[in-house]
């Protein structure tokens, strides 16, 4: 387990308290991660910083809310440099955040 990129007993804790629901909120947030990866990759910055800026700060918050960290720090950076609307290697972001939403999905089908 790699410690430093999920907070694995907040997953624990949110399984444990939300019960059968747990897997539909699973569910629901890798549903809503593809959606969020598919508009992000459709957006050209620095035209659309706004957008990517709302889009990254939707999917950092819903990501820290599951315990998934490190998917939510690169996320924060891409938000931060939208808001100052100087995105700097923006394919490099995509390709951050696609391995982070590749290995959080491998995690959370383990659970």
């Amino acid at each position: 387990m790699n410690y430093g990129r999920i907070d694995y007993q907040a997953l624990a804790e949110l399984k444990e308290m939300l019960e059968d629901e747990f897997v539909e909120l699973v569910e629901t947030y890798v549903r809503d991660t593809h959606q969020k990866l598919t508009t992000l990759t459709e957006l050209s910055p620095p035209q659309d910083a706004d957008e990517v800026r709302k889009v990254a700060h939707s999917l950092k918050g819903a990501s820290i809310n599951l315990g998934l960290l490190r998917l939510g720090e690169i996320c924060l950076a891409l938000e931060a440099q939208a808001k100052d609307n100087i995105i700097r290697d923006y394919e490099q972001h995509l390709e951050e955040i696609q391995a982070e939403v590749d290995f959080v999905f491998g995690e959370l089908q383990r659970l």
